[in-house]
Protein backbone atom coordinates (compact mmCIF):
# COMPACT_ATOMS: atom_id res chain seq x y z
CA UNK A 1 0.00 0.00 0.00
CA UNK A 2 2.29 2.10 0.70
CA UNK A 3 3.71 1.79 -2.76
CA UNK A 4 0.60 2.85 -4.30
CA UNK A 5 0.50 5.87 -2.38
CA UNK A 6 3.98 7.38 -3.52
CA UNK A 7 2.86 6.83 -6.73
CA UNK A 8 0.02 8.56 -6.70
CA UNK A 9 2.16 11.47 -4.20
CA UNK A 10 4.42 11.70 -7.23
CA UNK A 11 1.61 11.55 -9.89
CA UNK A 12 0.04 14.90 -8.18
CA UNK A 13 3.95 16.83 -8.15
CA UNK A 14 4.73 15.84 -11.64
CA UNK A 15 1.90 16.07 -13.83
CA UNK A 16 0.46 19.23 -13.02
CA UNK A 17 2.83 21.25 -15.36
CA UNK A 18 2.30 22.55 -18.64
CA UNK A 19 3.46 24.47 -21.13
CA UNK A 20 0.26 26.30 -23.07
CA UNK A 21 -2.91 23.82 -22.60
CA UNK A 22 -5.19 25.59 -20.35
CA UNK A 23 -7.98 23.95 -18.44
CA UNK A 24 -8.34 20.89 -16.07
CA UNK A 25 -7.52 17.27 -16.38
CA UNK A 26 -8.98 14.33 -14.30
CA UNK A 27 -7.60 11.17 -13.03
CA UNK A 28 -9.63 7.81 -11.87
CA UNK A 29 -7.67 5.68 -9.78
CA UNK A 30 -9.16 1.97 -9.08
CA UNK A 31 -7.38 -0.54 -6.97
CA UNK A 32 -7.70 -4.60 -7.94
CA UNK A 33 -6.36 -7.26 -5.22
CA UNK A 34 -5.51 -10.25 -6.84
CA UNK A 35 -2.91 -11.71 -4.06
CA UNK A 36 -4.74 -14.62 -2.39
CA UNK A 37 -2.95 -13.64 1.37
CA UNK A 38 -3.90 -10.30 1.08
CA UNK A 39 -7.38 -10.59 -0.26
CA UNK A 40 -7.45 -13.24 3.01
CA UNK A 41 -6.64 -10.47 5.29
CA UNK A 42 -9.14 -8.27 3.95
CA UNK A 43 -11.33 -10.79 4.67
CA UNK A 44 -10.36 -11.23 8.24
CA UNK A 45 -10.45 -7.42 8.82
CA UNK A 46 -13.91 -7.20 7.71
CA UNK A 47 -14.73 -10.11 10.47
CA UNK A 48 -12.83 -7.95 13.23
CA UNK A 49 -14.80 -4.89 11.90
CA UNK A 50 -18.09 -6.46 13.15
CA UNK A 51 -16.98 -7.35 16.75
CA UNK A 52 -17.84 -5.04 19.20
CA UNK A 53 -14.27 -4.87 20.43
CA UNK A 54 -13.29 -3.44 17.30
CA UNK A 55 -16.35 -0.55 17.72
CA UNK A 56 -15.11 -0.06 21.36
CA UNK A 57 -11.67 0.72 20.28
CA UNK A 58 -12.65 3.12 17.65
CA UNK A 59 -14.32 5.38 20.61
CA UNK A 60 -10.90 4.77 22.58
CA UNK A 61 -8.93 6.09 19.72
CA UNK A 62 -11.39 9.08 18.83
CA UNK A 63 -12.03 9.92 22.83
CA UNK A 64 -7.99 10.68 23.00
CA UNK A 65 -7.80 12.42 19.64
CA UNK A 66 -10.11 14.69 21.00
CA UNK A 67 -8.23 15.38 24.04
CA UNK A 68 -6.86 18.59 24.18
CA UNK A 69 -3.29 17.81 24.75
CA UNK A 70 -2.82 15.24 22.32
CA UNK A 71 -4.90 17.09 19.88
CA UNK A 72 -1.71 19.26 19.94
CA UNK A 73 0.68 16.55 19.41
CA UNK A 74 -1.50 15.54 16.52
CA UNK A 75 -1.70 18.94 14.68
CA UNK A 76 2.40 19.33 15.32
CA UNK A 77 2.93 15.93 13.85
CA UNK A 78 1.04 15.72 10.67
CA UNK A 79 2.20 11.58 9.76
CA UNK A 80 0.68 10.52 13.00
CA UNK A 81 -2.66 12.20 12.60
CA UNK A 82 -2.81 10.04 8.86
CA UNK A 83 -1.59 7.49 10.54
CA UNK A 84 -4.18 7.44 13.71
CA UNK A 85 -7.20 7.96 10.59
CA UNK A 86 -6.54 5.44 9.03
CA UNK A 87 -6.24 2.93 11.78
CA UNK A 88 -10.23 4.43 12.01
CA UNK A 89 -10.90 3.51 8.90
CA UNK A 90 -9.88 0.03 9.70
CA UNK A 91 -11.45 -0.31 12.57
CA UNK A 92 -15.00 1.61 11.72
CA UNK A 93 -15.53 -0.25 8.79
CA UNK A 94 -13.46 1.36 5.94
CA UNK A 95 -11.96 -0.93 3.26
CA UNK A 96 -8.87 -0.90 1.23
CA UNK A 97 -9.98 1.06 -1.28
CA UNK A 98 -10.68 3.87 1.13
CA UNK A 99 -7.04 4.00 2.02
CA UNK A 100 -6.12 5.11 -1.86
CA UNK A 101 -7.45 8.36 -3.49
CA UNK A 102 -10.57 7.90 -6.24
CA UNK A 103 -8.91 10.82 -8.25
CA UNK A 104 -7.06 13.47 -8.69
CA UNK A 105 -7.62 16.79 -10.91
CA UNK A 106 -5.38 18.73 -11.88
CA UNK A 107 -5.84 22.48 -13.16
CA UNK A 108 -3.57 23.67 -16.03
CA UNK A 109 -2.57 27.64 -16.59
CA UNK A 110 0.24 29.85 -17.72
CA UNK A 111 2.89 27.02 -16.53
CA UNK A 112 1.37 26.87 -13.30
CA UNK A 113 -0.79 24.09 -11.49
CA UNK A 114 -3.51 22.92 -8.87
CA UNK A 115 -3.84 19.18 -8.34
CA UNK A 116 -6.20 18.04 -5.79
CA UNK A 117 -6.89 14.68 -4.84
CA UNK A 118 -10.24 13.38 -3.85
CA UNK A 119 -10.56 10.09 -1.23
CA UNK A 120 -8.04 8.38 0.90
CA UNK A 121 -5.88 9.71 3.53
CA UNK A 122 -4.96 12.62 1.58
CA UNK A 123 -8.61 14.01 0.70
CA UNK A 124 -9.03 17.54 -0.43
CA UNK A 125 -4.77 17.76 -0.10
CA UNK A 126 -3.54 20.18 -3.17
CA UNK A 127 -0.31 21.00 -4.30
CA UNK A 128 0.30 24.29 -6.06
CA UNK A 129 3.29 24.95 -8.81
CA UNK A 130 3.94 28.67 -9.39
CA UNK A 131 5.83 28.82 -12.20
CA UNK A 132 6.97 32.72 -11.82
CA UNK A 133 8.74 31.67 -8.57
CA UNK A 134 9.41 27.56 -9.70
CA UNK A 135 8.22 26.54 -6.42
CA UNK A 136 6.13 23.99 -5.13
CA UNK A 137 3.79 24.18 -1.98
CA UNK A 138 1.94 21.27 -0.50
CA UNK A 139 -1.29 22.65 1.18
CA UNK A 140 -3.45 20.88 3.56
CA UNK A 141 -6.53 22.47 4.04
CA UNK A 142 -7.87 20.78 7.63
CA UNK A 143 -4.81 22.59 9.09
CA UNK A 144 -4.72 25.69 7.15
CA UNK A 145 -0.82 25.28 6.24
CA UNK A 146 1.49 25.00 3.41
CA UNK A 147 4.84 23.77 2.77
CA UNK A 148 7.57 23.96 0.10
CA UNK A 149 8.19 20.88 -1.85
CA UNK A 150 11.74 20.70 -3.50
CA UNK A 151 11.83 20.67 -7.35
CA UNK A 152 14.17 17.84 -9.06
CA UNK A 153 17.54 19.20 -10.63
CA UNK A 154 18.16 16.08 -12.32
CA UNK A 155 15.76 13.32 -13.55
CA UNK A 156 16.93 9.58 -13.57
CA UNK A 157 17.20 7.48 -16.49
CA UNK A 158 15.20 4.69 -17.56
CA UNK A 159 14.76 2.21 -20.02
CA UNK A 160 11.31 1.90 -21.70
CA UNK A 161 9.96 -1.08 -24.13
CA UNK A 162 7.76 0.49 -26.71
CA UNK A 163 5.41 -1.43 -28.66
CA UNK A 164 4.20 1.25 -31.45
CA UNK A 165 1.57 -1.59 -32.96
CA UNK A 166 0.10 -1.79 -30.04
CA UNK A 167 -3.20 0.90 -29.26
CA UNK A 168 -5.81 1.51 -27.17
CA UNK A 169 -8.10 4.76 -26.99
CA UNK A 170 -8.61 6.58 -24.38
CA UNK A 171 -11.48 9.50 -24.41
CA UNK A 172 -11.05 9.74 -27.90
CA UNK A 173 -6.87 9.96 -28.26
CA UNK A 174 -5.05 7.26 -29.55
CA UNK A 175 -2.55 5.94 -27.30
CA UNK A 176 0.05 3.17 -27.48
CA UNK A 177 1.94 1.03 -25.62
CA UNK A 178 5.34 1.70 -23.18
CA UNK A 179 6.76 -0.22 -20.71
CA UNK A 180 8.81 -1.07 -17.91
CA UNK A 181 9.82 -3.54 -15.32
CA UNK A 182 11.63 -2.87 -12.26
CA UNK A 183 12.71 -4.11 -8.59
CA UNK A 184 10.74 -2.19 -5.64
CA UNK A 185 13.02 -1.05 -2.38
CA UNK A 186 12.07 -4.05 -0.86
CA UNK A 187 12.97 -6.79 -3.73
CA UNK A 188 9.37 -6.99 -5.07
CA UNK A 189 9.00 -7.43 -8.98
CA UNK A 190 7.05 -4.15 -10.24
CA UNK A 191 5.62 -3.99 -14.10
CA UNK A 192 4.54 -0.49 -15.31
CA UNK A 193 2.61 -0.19 -18.21
CA UNK A 194 2.00 3.80 -19.73
CA UNK A 195 -0.74 4.25 -22.50
CA UNK A 196 0.64 7.63 -23.80
CA UNK A 197 -0.74 9.71 -26.50
CA UNK A 198 1.27 12.72 -28.65
CA UNK A 199 -2.33 13.97 -29.76
CA UNK A 200 -2.36 16.28 -26.60
CA UNK A 201 -1.42 19.35 -27.43
CA UNK A 202 0.73 22.47 -25.18
CA UNK A 203 2.04 19.72 -22.19
CA UNK A 204 5.75 19.67 -22.25
CA UNK A 205 6.78 16.60 -21.20
CA UNK A 206 10.52 17.82 -20.61
CA UNK A 207 9.14 20.14 -17.68
CA UNK A 208 6.76 17.62 -16.36
CA UNK A 209 9.87 15.09 -15.60
CA UNK A 210 11.74 17.69 -13.71
CA UNK A 211 8.82 17.58 -10.89
CA UNK A 212 8.87 14.63 -8.99
CA UNK A 213 9.27 13.28 -5.19
CA UNK A 214 12.76 11.77 -5.77
CA UNK A 215 15.07 10.24 -7.92
CA UNK A 216 13.24 7.02 -8.29
CA UNK A 217 9.39 8.49 -7.80
CA UNK A 218 8.04 10.15 -11.22
CA UNK A 219 5.68 9.02 -13.36
CA UNK A 220 6.67 11.33 -16.33
CA UNK A 221 10.16 10.55 -18.17
CA UNK A 222 11.58 12.13 -21.20
CA UNK A 223 12.40 8.77 -22.56
CA UNK A 224 8.46 8.90 -23.03
CA UNK A 225 7.96 11.40 -25.62
CA UNK A 226 3.83 11.48 -24.97
CA UNK A 227 1.52 12.00 -22.43
CA UNK A 228 0.47 8.89 -19.87
CA UNK A 229 -3.37 8.89 -20.32
CA UNK A 230 -3.34 5.39 -18.62
CA UNK A 231 -0.72 3.80 -16.19
CA UNK A 232 -1.20 0.17 -14.85
CA UNK A 233 1.33 -0.49 -12.31
CA UNK A 234 1.39 -4.32 -11.13
CA UNK A 235 2.96 -5.06 -8.05
CA UNK A 236 2.78 -8.79 -5.66
CA UNK A 237 -0.54 -7.32 -4.20
CA UNK A 238 -2.59 -6.31 -7.53
CA UNK A 239 -3.18 -3.53 -10.30
CA UNK A 240 -3.39 -0.11 -9.41
CA UNK A 241 -5.03 1.73 -12.56
CA UNK A 242 -5.09 5.21 -13.48
CA UNK A 243 -7.12 6.88 -16.11
CA UNK A 244 -7.71 10.37 -17.74
CA UNK A 245 -11.75 10.53 -17.71
CA UNK A 246 -11.95 14.07 -18.32
CA UNK A 247 -10.39 16.53 -20.55
CA UNK A 248 -12.21 20.01 -20.22
CA UNK A 249 -10.20 22.78 -21.85
CA UNK A 250 -11.04 26.65 -21.44
CA UNK A 251 -10.22 29.67 -18.85
CA UNK A 252 -9.44 29.33 -15.65
CA UNK A 253 -8.99 32.29 -13.07
CA UNK A 254 -5.55 33.46 -11.69
CA UNK A 255 -6.96 33.35 -7.88
CA UNK A 256 -7.06 29.56 -8.56
CA UNK A 257 -3.45 29.00 -8.40
CA UNK A 258 -2.57 31.36 -5.22
CA UNK A 259 -2.32 30.36 -1.83
CA UNK A 260 -5.65 30.93 0.46
CA UNK A 261 -5.58 33.67 2.82
CA UNK A 262 -4.84 33.14 6.34
CA UNK A 263 -3.01 29.77 5.62
CA UNK A 264 0.90 29.96 7.24
CA UNK A 265 3.88 27.72 6.70
CA UNK A 266 4.98 25.20 8.20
Amino acid sequence: MKAWLAIVCSLCISIGHAQSFEGTIRWKISLDITNPQVLANIEQTKKEQQDSSSKIKAREIREKMADPEVARKLKADPELKKKMEAMLQVLEGAGVDDLLPKSIEVKLKNKNSLTTVSGGPYNNYQVLYKADKDLTYFIRHDEKTYSVIANATTVPTRKFGHKPEDKIKVLGYTCTKYFKAEMTDDLKSRMTIYWATDELKGIDIQTLAMRHMGKDKSFIYPEIPAFPMKIVQTLNEGDMTMEVIEINKGKLSPDVFEIPAGYVVR
